[in-house]
């Protein structure tokens, strides 16, 4: 990748232990002295007052004492190569107007002192970690051996889960309602979908192909740009070999992007594989690695990718990750990049998260679906009944299900030698939105961000569903 480095005059060589470079998910929750709350990394992130200010950056940096700022806008496509920015003090997002920094406890008292009032500084908090969304129940079926570091990724994530639901009281969150009235004007259950050689049960459900393949619409998201912001992809897939396909890994010390969980590779399929489990085949793919082999991510991996999304003019992008973060309302950090990200015409999809195990335990929408500016999806079986891993709408402030898609049972493309893989999850539900997503751009001349939303909420199918786990109800595709 062709990158103008920034000015590194005044960079040392001394090995320092506070510089952006790999950073592994924690084993446990415990929190970090930089900020409260678990799952934190020890760094921290600033949002800018004004996105495109470089006063307000060199402010920043003058009170702070960072001689050493990464600046995506220095990259080809604002595409951060973060082994190129290994040793620096931060990194700035400039499609976002968000910086990470390092997490010296001084720092962060300097740059909280700054904020306020006339500051360049809306927003300061700690950096946290995200999970792909279907990692925790399910281990690859590869017919073979798995590796240690998959095994390690998957225990570590599965601990931190146990450790989450096992400290979770009960007064932290409301009480689910025992028979919430359905979405108005709610249709009846039909009976159950189901795959044919020419059509998933979810490519039906939407509308998009009828059982016996013949096409319900005639939209393909030709002309569209969508970015799926996961694992990355298997580019050697025979569904995807000879595709052009867009990438960056901005997973430091991994600079392919060569899926080597799946999920990503899952997810791609359903949003922009073929048909019959395609919903967009004729998008333009941006795939963005920014998960690692193994555990989580941090929040710089996801705000890379995104502002990656942005500057390359993605109507929409994929988020199949989350973090469960209980009642807490929605993260002001997402809801400022999926703000920032919808006025620059890029809607964000994201998963509700699996962390519910229905009927016994109903957990809220995970982070950062359940901030305001960012449409979170859920998941219904093949009978449109909500799915039993599914979160529920019942942040105090936000963190609603917006809309539900088909999530269990669903086919798509996976890394060889496997090549396919049927997944559950609301990771699965959420491309299945993007793609319809791609095909409403395609019909409306290419629109993003919030007239995107709106198209895709006002042309939802109610289902006898309750709001809190349904939203608007089914998203569907445009018919011809």
């Amino acid at each position: 990748m062709a990158a103008r480095r920034r000015d590194s005059s005044k960079k040392s060589n001394a090995p320092r232990s506070d510089a952006l470079g790999p950073i592994s998910a924690p084993e446990t929750s415990e929190a970090d002295p930089v900020g409260p709350g678990p799952y934190t990394t020890g760094r921290f992130v600033v949002v800018h007052r004004d996105p495109t200010s470089e006063e307000g950056l060199n402010r920043i940096a003058d009170a702070v004492g960072l001689s050493d700022v990464a600046n995506s806008a220095d990259f080809e496509d604002g595409a951060v190569d973060f082994g190129d920015v290994e040793g620096a003090d931060g990194i700035h997002f400039r499609e976002l107007g968000v910086s990470v920094y390092q997490g010296d406890p001084g720092r962060l008292r300097a740059l909280s002192s700054v904020a306020g009032g006339d500051s360049p500084v809306e927003l300061v908090v700690p950096e946290r970690f995200l999970f792909i969304e279907a990692d925790l129940p399910l281990l690859p079926d590869v017919g073979g051996p798995v590796s240690i570091d998959y095994l390690r990724g998957y225990r570590d994530s599965l601990s931190a889960l146990i450790d989450l639901l096992s400290r979770r009281e009960a007064p932290d969150l409301p009480l689910p309602p025992e028979a919430e009235e359905p979405a108005e004007a709610a249709e009846p259950q039909a009976a159950s979908y189901r795959d044919t050689d020419h059509a998933t049960w979810g490519l039906q459900a939407i509308r998009v192909l009828r059982p016996d393949g013949t096409p319900l619409t005639r939209f393909s998201g030709n002309g569209v740009r969508v970015a799926i912001l996961d694992t990355g992809i298997d580019p050697t897939h025979p569904d995807f070999s000879g595709r052009r396909i867009n990438s960056r890994s901005f997973v430091a010390g991994e600079p392919t992007v060569q899926d080597v969980r799946g999920h990503g590779t899952h997810v791609a399929g359903t949003a922009c594989g073929p048909r019959p489990y395609g919903v967009a085949p004729g998008a333009e793919l941006f795939v963005g690695k920014v998960f690692p082999a193994n555990g989580g991510a941090p929040d710089a991996n996801i705000l890379a990718g995104i502002n990656w999304a942005i500057a390359s003019r993605c109507q929409v992008a994929n988020l199949s990750l989350g973090l469960q973060v209980g009642a807490a309302p929605p993260d002001p950090l997402y809801e400022e990049v999926g703000r920032r990200s919808m006025d620059a015409g890029t809607l964000l999809v994201a998963a509700a998260g699996n962390d519910s195990n229905r009927p016994s335990i109903i957990l809220p929408v995970a982070r950062p679906a359940n901030s305001t500016t960012i449409l979170a999806v859920g998941a219904v079986d093949a009978r449109l009944n909500i799915g039993s891993f599914s979160n529920r709408g019942l942040g105090p402030r936000g963190g609603e299900v917006d809309l539900v898609a088909p999530g269990l049972d669903i086919f798509s493309s996976y890394p060889d030698p496997v090549r396919f893989r049927r997944l559950p999850g609301t990771s699965m539900a959420a491309p299945h939105v993007v793609g319809v997503a791609a095909l409403y751009s395609e019909l409306n001349n290419g629109v993003g961000g919030r007239p995107l939303w709106d198209l895709l909420l006002g042309t939802t199918r109610r289902l006898r569903l309750g709001r809190l786990d349904a939203g608007d109800g089914l998203v569907q595709a445009p018919l011809s």
